[in-house]
């Protein structure tokens, strides 16, 4: 038994591997990043009861308050760029929403302290 039988000869003209076969349809998704998915909002929408009554909305704003850098990061991914065009002028006007880091007043005071010392 050669191997010939299961998989196709390599085509040396283009440098790829090819096997026969139709694939997966292009707006099918893969069932497993699904699942993953939906678990994740489900457990995120559990552990948001822990802190609120309104479930993923309630685990979210703790997670906005408490660990704003990661939200802000997961907040920029969701929010698309938005452009928006006038009707008269030939200029296009493109609106973006950036995040950026802001330093607390306690770490701005230690900031202060250490270049006092130095």
């Amino acid at each position: 038994m050669t191997h010939e039988k299961f998989f196709p000869p390599w085509n040396k003209d283009d440098n790829s591997l090819r096997i026969p076969g139709r694939g997966q349809p292009k707006d099918a998704c893969n069932q497993t990043t699904k699942l993953l998915k939906d678990a994740i909002l489900i457990a995120a929408e559990q552990a948001g009861y822990h802190h609120g009554q309104e479930g993923l909305v309630s685990y979210l704003q703790y997670h906005a308050l408490n660990n704003p850098v990661p939200f802000f990061s997961l907040l920029a991914k969701v929010l698309p760029l938005q452009i928006t065009e006038e009707e008269e002028s030939d200029v296009k006007t493109i609106s973006r929403i950036e995040i950026v880091p802001v330093v607390s007043k306690k770490s701005a005071q230690d900031t202060k302290t250490f270049t006092e010392i130095s």
